[in-house]
């Protein structure tokens, strides 16, 4: 759908062609933008006339490569190779990043088939309007489902409003096993018009952090024991070149399921990859707030490889229904409900803002509690990960768990720190302070001279002054 509603944008020309061809930060800034795209840089072709890398200036002899210092390490250098784009039909050196004003480069939208030294190139523009031209707009829509007038409603209405228009994605397009290129479809579709960054179009969230790791926040959580850390190649292949790993060298192209080096959490991926025992067989599956059978396209296709102990010897699901996916787990723990759990939920591109949402417990759990560390808790997630960790002796876990930050032997010992790193109770503990000595009790559990006044002070403040009187709570 999104290419063929692209396909109906380029044939109207219903596209920000000014948006489109500032090639460089100094460009967009010249025109008001706070984003640029590689629109009119030029990529290579190979002798089937197929896109590849883009075309760096050294190779054409327009501009040679420079030393410049890493971003991330100042000390360190890197060999830098401008990018190229035609400006009135003649090739340009393109810095990305570069602000000044005489770098800035306007480039050509439709470079096709042009010849520059030893190679045939395109221009990233050309690449997506040729991808959307590979069907008709009658071709899209049956492929679709949809009338062609569909496609062409939408596509005026998307195009009808400036950049106050978006296309916002999230799981129907995403949970494919070609997931990361239908997302770069629909961004794509959005880059058509220029509504990045623009009130009323595509935005990137902004929450506040609430591990410890931000200036002024009192609890770094980061700082636990890792040294039993993941490591190793995972079951979606995520974040690995393929080419460059030992199973290259025993299998060559090509590869047996796909690899996903620029993306990550390929959900749809993880129970297909274990029915192939693709990168290797998998012994064990924890399963946790999720239900493939249900959630995903074909859901279905999963059950024959759940249901398989040679697939999957042992299947242990955390959930607090037998569901779709969960009941052909060996194992099955409860959980805690969100009115019964902490819950930090973040942000979503969808809200505009800078928020940290905070769900904290309304009521007591109705699970049964379980002793772990020596402690009561109620059975859930976090009960199963500790009474492991305890069982097994590892690391990161139990007293001095959070390293400098303290014990790690209930999840409140967690939780309650995330609170207190929480941005408002800087601004908001002073104030709060005496409100809290006068007005509410902490729970038994908070009574720790580090994390008690700062959490007390936010549970007393604002929206979250609710009647919250469970397990673990405040005593009300």
């Amino acid at each position: 759908m999104a290419l063929g509603l692209m396909r109906w944008i380029f044939d109207h020309e219903r596209y920000d062609a000014r948006y489109l061809s500032a090639a460089n930060k100094a460009a967009a800034a010249a025109i008001g933008e706070p984003t640029w795209t590689e629109a009119t840089w030029l990529v290579k072709l190979d002798e089937e006339g197929r896109p590849g890398k883009f075309l760096r200036a050294s190779e054409i002899g327009l501009r040679e490569k420079e030393e410049r210092p890493l971003s991330t390490d100042p000390d360190k250098t890197y060999e830098f190779d401008y990018f190229v784009a035609l400006k009135d039909g003649e090739p340009v050196p393109v810095d990305p990043y570069a602000t000044d004003p005489e770098q800035a480069v306007f480039g050509d939208l439709f470079v096709d088939g042009v010849r520059l030294g030893d190679f045939t190139v395109k221009s990233g523009l050309q690449i997506i309007a040729d991808s959307a031209r590979e069907h008709t707009l009658e071709e899209w829509a049956e492929i679709c489902g949809l009338s062609v007038g569909d496609l062409e409603e939408v596509a005026y209405e998307f195009t009808n409003h400036g950049k106050k228009a978006v296309a916002d994605i999230h799981r129907g397009v995403s949970q494919h096993t070609n997931g990361f290129y239908n997302v770069l479809a629909w961004y794509t579709l959005n880059a058509l018009i220029g509504n990045y960054d623009w009130k009323g179009g595509l935005i990137k969230l902004s929450t506040y952090k609430i591990d410890g790791s931000a200036k002024g926040q009192p609890f770094n959580i980061n700082k636990a024991d890792v040294s039993q850390a993941p490591f190793g190649t995972s079951i979606i292949r995520h974040g690995e070149k393929y080419d460059k790993h030992t199973l290259f060298l025993r299998d060559g192209y090509p590869a047996k399921r796909n690899w996903y080096y620029l993306s990550s959490d390929v959900y749809q991926e993880i129970i297909p990859s274990i029915g192939d025992a693709y990168p290797y067989p998998v012994k064990a599956l924890f399963f946790y707030m999720g239900s493939p059978v249900y959630s995903l396209p074909a859901g279905n296709t999963n059950i024959p490889v759940l249901a398989d102990p040679k697939k999957l010897p042992l299947f242990i699901a955390i959930d607090p229904f037998i569901g779709e996916t969960s009941m052909y787990a060996d194992y099955i723990f409860p959980d805690t409900m969100y009115l019964e759990r902490w819950e930090f939920q973040g942000s979503h591109p969808s809200i505009p803002f800078k928020v940290q949402p905070v769900r904290n417990p309304a009521i007591a759990p109705l699970v049964p509690d379980v002793t772990v560390f020596g402690q009561q808790m109620p059975l859930s997630l976090e009960a199963v990960l500790l009474g492991l960790a305890e069982k097994l002796g590892m690391h990161g876990f139990g007293p001095g768990g959070l390293g400098d930050v303290g014990d790690l032997n209930h999840p409140d010992d967690y939780y309650i720190r995330m609170v207190a790193n929480w941005p408002s109770a800087r601004r908001k503990t002073a104030r709060m302070q005496s409100q809290m000595r006068t007005k509410k009790k902490c729970a038994s559990s908070w009574k720790r001279a580090d994390t008690c006044p700062r959490a007390c002070s936010i549970r007393n403040a604002g929206p979250l002054s609710l009647a919250t009187c469970g397990r673990r709570w405040f005593m009300c």
